[in-house]
């Protein structure tokens, strides 16, 4: 029997994560300086034997490349036991150990030293590396010149070219042009072959693992969730992946977040209605035959549509928004159903193969597209990559219609009349539940245009506040952030103070159609150290305080923590003696349950909290405004005003269909967009709504 190389038992290796914290907030409470510990890897056992050839998989985040990083030397465990027995070990990874300011000449001598190898050996090694590296005169200049593909050659040269007993791989099996990679290849199956040559590879690429692994091992989590035989620990990852995504496989791992439209891989599609549906089966032959566009395109008539048909044939479904004003779009490409009219669509089971066609009426398309290649879409692939867009409709018009435009009119005139030089104005909107063919677009230029008409009128407002469920959580997590980050860049672009309240659609995955949002992601996105924070706009003597509602890890997941109460307390006896306060939450705050019935933690801890205060300040807080009950309303039965703010995503056409509370909305007029514009002023005690 082979003698061990590697032994792991019972291996923990923590980050401790300080982004969030400022070296001033450090300095001032020293507890922070343990920041938050992340368990990258947590208890795994492992034992491998000379010569053999074990292959790492999971998703993003599972502690694969920690592992890898922590077998090379350069993490120290934080718990248990890791031996190498001695050997020589080298990591094959992007640009791991260079020292950008070197050239890639002496970083190939260095890293040849830190693995121990005399400096006769590494220069009689030295020039079959640059040879193989193909750098030429580059291998003279500092790698920080170096592009990524570059950076990935010289890596892979210098492990593939200096003998080591163990050799790590983390997914550089791919790296340079076609020519590079199959040499690379080939180079691998080389070194594999190698009778004492024992190594671990880490990648999403699944036939590469069946291929040149003896044994496979799955990670999920920093934990080994199975071990054993390459072809059935692969299936049962990916039979695993696809029953927890709503895109089977999608890129194999997290999809890059980029403004072309993300064609999902291996999808099998509704043939008569064009959804698409949830089914692991779908990928038993291995191969990813169809690309699928989950954002609709929409173009206008009489555009014309150019197909790379050289690359694929292709099936075409036809959506059109709901005219008659009934429901608006919440989500266009809901897995159960359409929320718009489906107007036709190809059931013919022989797919396109017309280069060009033109639109005959303002539509949404879905495409399939199917892969003249016998290897199918063997890498992830955008619309834009398949379709000329440059010729979809005309260029968009951000100038509004004329109710609308006659709305932003009336509202600024209201808003000059009743705002005075010491008041806030703000801009308060709630639940745009924004999804693929939404009206969002049309809120945005409403917000923007009132924006720019205040500004003609000498009136600035001080702050947008998003009370929360930006987006409807149904779609994709590289479509929910595309949207979610078109919302948060047309806000930004009034030029305006931006500030976020985090609700339920924005964390939790709904129905299984997303991956939902870590708080940290945003955190990241809000610019915020916390979910809850505090803005103060001084010329006015106004302190916003944005408050955090959800929770998906609690048991009742709505509601206030401790600390966050404890933070408030806090923060109210930190506020100056003058100014006003306004509160801001996605849930309300001063019910024991939300209007849809779920409990709402720590309610009375928290009005508590504010109504003590204000009673003590004489009433500085001026109201706590919410979201997420989707109506309009004011709460006078307290203490303090709870005002409720309606849905700004379009729902109900007429009063007789609305809820109680829910204004009627009307496709096109000015009541299909619906914010408030909030005037605040400490010295009168003035809160109005417009």
């Amino acid at each position: 029997m082979r003698p061990v190389v590697i032994t792991i038992k019972d291996l923990h290796i923590d980050y401790r994560n300080l982004q969030h914290f400022t070296i001033q907030q450090m300095i001032k409470n020293p507890a922070l300086k343990g920041g938050k510990v992340l368990h990258a890897v947590r208890g795994v056992d492992m034992t491998v034997r000379e010569g053999e050839i074990i292959g790492i998989i999971g998703e993003n985040g599972a502690g694969k490349s920690t592992l890898l990083n922590s077998i090379a030397g350069i993490f120290k465990p934080d718990k248990g036991v890791l031996d190498t027995a001695g050997r020589r070990v080298s990591l094959m990874s992007l640009g791991v150990g260079f020292k950008p300011d070197l050239s890639g000449r002496e970083n190939i001598m260095l890293a040849g030293l830190l693995l121990r190898y005399p400096v006769a050996y590494i220069r009689e090694k030295m020039d079959e590396i640059i040879e193989f590296s193909e750098l030429g005169d580059a291998i003279e200049r500092p790698v920080r010149t170096y592009s990524g593909g570059m950076y990935s050659k010289l890596s892979f040269a210098i492990t593939a070219i200096l003998e080591t007993d163990i050799m790590l791989i983390d997914e550089l099996l791919s790296v340079g042009d076609a020519h590079f990679q199959e040499k690379s290849f080939r180079k691998i199956q080389e070194l594999v072959r190698r009778d004492k040559m024992t190594g671990l590879i880490v990648s999403h690429d699944m036939e590469l693992i069946r291929d040149f692994c003896d044994r496979v091992i799955w990670m999920h989590a920093g934990k080994v969730q199975a071990s054993g035989d390459p072809q059935k620990i692969t299936e049962q990852y990916l039979c695993w992946s696809a029953s927890r995504q709503s895109e089977p496989l999608k890129y194999f791992d997290q999809p890059v977040i980029t403004d072309k439209t993300v064609l999902y891989r291996g999808m099998k599609v509704h043939e008569q209605r064009g959804l698409i549906v949830n089914d692991p089966d779908a990928l038993s032959d291995g191969v990813l035959r169809t690309a699928v566009n989950w954002e609709p395109v929409c173009v206008k008539k009489g555009s014309k549509i150019h197909v790379r048909t050289e690359r694929v044939s292709y099936r075409l479904y036809f959506y059109q928004p709901d005219s008659s004003g009934e429901w608006g779009i919440q989500s266009l490409m809901f897995p159960e159903g359409v929320k718009a009219h489906f107007i036709g669509g190809e059931t013919d089971p022989t797919p396109h193969t017309e280069a060009v066609f033109t639109a005959t009426e303002d539509v949404c398309l879905r495409f399939v597209f199917f892969s003249n290649s016998d290897k199918g879409f063997e890498e992830p692939v955008a619309l834009e990559d398949l379709v000329d867009i440059r010729e979809l409709g005309s260029d968009a018009d951000d100038s509004l219609p004329d109710a609308r435009e006659k709305e932003t009119e009336r509202v600024a005139k209201a808003v000059a009349a009743i705002a005075g030089a010491d008041d806030m104005v703000g801009i308060v909107l709630a639940d745009t539940h924004a999804a693929c063919c939404g009206t969002w677009r049309t809120t945005a230029q409403a917000i923007q245009r009132l924006c720019e008409k205040l500004r003609e009128d000498g009136i600035q407002t001080d702050v947008i506040v998003h009370l929360g469920d930006i987006t409807d959580g149904l779609c994709p997590y590289a479509v929910t952030s595309k949207i979610e980050n078109q919302i948060i860049r047309d806000l930004e672009q009034t030029g305006t103070p931006v500030r976020l309240c985090i609700g339920n659609h924005d964390l939790i995955n709904i129905l299984n159609m997303s991956e939902g949002h870590s708080r940290e992601r945003l955190l990241a996105v809000t610019g915020q150290e916390k979910l809850w924070s505090y803005l103060d706009i001084p010329a006015k003597k106004m302190r916003l305080i944005i408050l955090d509602s959800f929770d998906p890890k609690e048991a009742d997941p709505y509601g206030f923590s401790s600390e966050e109460a404890d933070w408030l307390e806090m923060t109210l006896e930190q506020t100056p003696e003058d100014y006003g306060v306004l509160v801001f939450s996605h849930v309300p705050p001063g019910r024991e349950k939300t209007r849809w019935e779920e409990p709402i933690r720590g309610f009375d801890t928290l009005m508590d909290i504010l109504t003590a205060f204000d009673r003590e300040r004489g009433q500085a807080v001026l109201g706590i405004i919410h979201g997420h009950d989707h109506i309009d309303s004011i709460k006078e039965d307290r203490e303090l005003p709870i005002i409720s703010i309606g849905p700004a995503c379009f729902r109900y056409r007429a009063a007789e269909d609305a809820q109680e509370g829910q204004p009627a909305r009307i496709t096109g007029e000015a009541s299909q967009e619906l914010f408030d514009v909030v005037i605040a002023g400490q010295n009168a005690h003035k809160l109005e709504f417009i």
